[in-house]
Formats: C-alpha cells, structure tokens, sequence
C-alpha cells in the first residue's frame, strides 16, 4: 500500500490464508466509510441529525478499525489466528510474511493457542 493521501482516504487490510490453492480465512479492516463521509459533511459530523443517521447506519458501515493503519495487518491476523479454531478446526503455526516481524511478535504475545504452541515465522524474499 502506497502512504500518503491514498492510506488517509482508504486504509484497508486483507489478509488471505492459503491452504492448497484454498482460500481458507480472511479479514478486512478499513478506517474508512464512504457513506459515513459523506454524511458527516452533509450534516455535520457532530449534529444530533448525524447521530441518529449513524446509529441506524452502524450495521452496514465499511469502518471496523480504528487503529493506526501500522497495526491493521497485527489485528486482522490476530482475529483470523483466534477465531481459527473454531470456524476452521485449526491451528496455524506459520506466518508468511514479507520480513516485518511485528505481526509475528504480536501473534506469540498473544498467546493465541495457549503458552504450548509458537508461531513460527517463513520469510519471503522478493526476487531482484
């Protein structure tokens, strides 16, 4: 994702887990709803008008993070991690990532199976 003007208008996470060509779990954050800007602007983020909009809107809006855009993919693969077991009858030891370590360290604090079970982390090493 590029920074700048793009991540503050749209900031959105997806993480894919793969099993034999299988898309087995995702999520998808994002810090932004259109329907919700646009609300705000035509009537007043703060109005009463706005609140009762947005209490009826709550269920169809596209903003479920309010975090910063740096740690999306830490909780999106926390949620997929956690919910693992139940939805898939899983566990998912390793983490494939692109050489930031911070989702994997977030993942092992956690503790996401219990202080028996580490995530092991495989690198990815773009090719030049």
């Amino acid at each position: 994702m590029e920074r700048g003007i793009k991540e503050a208008i749209r900031p959105y996470m997806a993480l894919v887990l793969l099993l034999i060509n299988l898309v087995v779990d995702f999520e998808v954050l994002s810090k932004y709803c259109h329907e919700c800007s646009l609300a705000a602007k035509d009537l007043g983020e703060g109005s009463p008008e706005f609140l009762i909009w947005k209490s009826g809107h709550s269920e169809k809006c596209m903003k479920n993070f309010d975090g910063s855009s740096g740690s999306m993919e830490m909780h999106a693969a926390y949620i997929v991690w956690n919910r693992s077991i139940f939805d898939c009858a899983m566990r998912y030891t390793t983490i494939l990532c692109d050489g930031d370590a911070k989702t994997h360290q977030h993942l092992n604090e956690k503790k996401v199976y219990g202080d028996d079970v580490a995530i092991e982390k495989s690198v990815i090493r773009p090719r030049s």
